[in-house]
């Protein structure tokens, strides 16, 4: 199943018309090409779309596993996204299951201080804190700073699990956390 992501530029409060075209389309050139891949212009089956009003960002989890930002509303069809989180650059697509990769990423908001994502195959969900400001992830790759369902023991620092732990009794989630 192929998915074109279009875009409504119309405010939302303005009243929509039955059968109403959309105003830009992402992740394809134009409202008849059908294709789908990895880079900043394309998508696979982008699952899931959140805006805070000044910045659009797309759970783009099927082939791709990633999430991609677009630091402003597109006004244009096939804009490029600004950032992608999950992989590290905007042409792979491989599946990751440490604090540096997602396997089937199907949402992601903000509150403005924090992204949370669901990454739906590894079973958790990833809060990474982007402060008040908008989302900058220099270096794009820095990824996720709390995992939640999941405990996560990166001792020494390379980004993989350390140990596994056969349950969580006696740890709160602070000290969880505070590893």
């Amino acid at each position: 199943m192929l998915l074109i992501l279009t875009l409504f530029t119309t405010p939302v409060r303005a009243e929509l018309i039955t059968n109403q075209t959309p105003d830009v389309v992402l992740g394809q050139p134009d409202f008849t090409t059908v294709s789908e891949g990895t880079s900043r212009l394309k998508h696979s089956q982008p699952h899931y779309i959140f805006s805070d009003g000044e910045q659009l960002i797309i759970a783009d989890h099927a082939e791709n596993h990633r999430i991609l930002v677009y630091n402003s509303i597109p006004a244009a069809n096939f804009a490029p996204a600004d950032i992608v989180i999950g992989q590290p650059n905007f042409t792979e697509n491989g599946v990751g299951s440490g604090p540096q990769g997602f396997s089937s990423p199907v949402k992601a908001m903000t509150d403005g201080k924090n992204l949370y994502v669901s990454d739906k195959s590894n079973h958790r969900v990833l809060i990474f804190n982007i402060g008040d400001s908008a989302i900058d992830l220099s270096p794009q790759f820095e990824q996720g700073k709390a995992v939640l369902g999941k405990v996560f023991w990166d001792l020494n620092g390379n980004g993989r699990q350390d140990r596994v732990l056969p349950s969580l009794r006696g740890y709160s989630p602070e000290t969880v956390i505070a590893r």
